[in-house]
């Protein structure tokens, strides 16, 4: 089987949706993206996509099968060149909280 890769376009944007909407919901998606409508979460994720396309410090990768077909993609976005204010960093203890405590297994709480 053979794969060809190339940038991202917008056109490529609702197979990547698509390829999103197969994944499982997991306790981190949903404490991160909020909602478990596919619909929702679909239309929430094409138009994040979309945006971050036209970002000049993100890439977007695709790669297609021998039908041209998206199979899977890739993202990278550049580091950004400010730190995390406290209130970023006080927003992401609150989040790693909540998913201590949605994840009952865990001995780290």
């Amino acid at each position: 089987m053979s794969w060809k890769v190339s940038d991202a376009t917008l056109a490529d944007v609702p197979a990547i949706t698509s390829i999103y909407s197969h994944d499982e919901p997991t306790p981190f998606i949903k404490l991160c993206l909020g909602s478990l409508n596919v619909l929702a979460l679909n239309f929430n994720q094409a138009a994040r996509i979309a945006d971050s396309l036209q970002d000049s410090d993100e890439a977007w990768l695709v790669a297609r099968d021998e039908r041209n077909r998206i199979a899977s993609f890739a993202e990278w976005q550049m580091p950004r060149a400010e730190a995390d204010t406290e209130e970023q960093m006080a927003e992401e203890l609150v989040c790693s909280r909540a998913l201590l405590k949605l994840c009952p297994n865990n001995d780290a709480s």
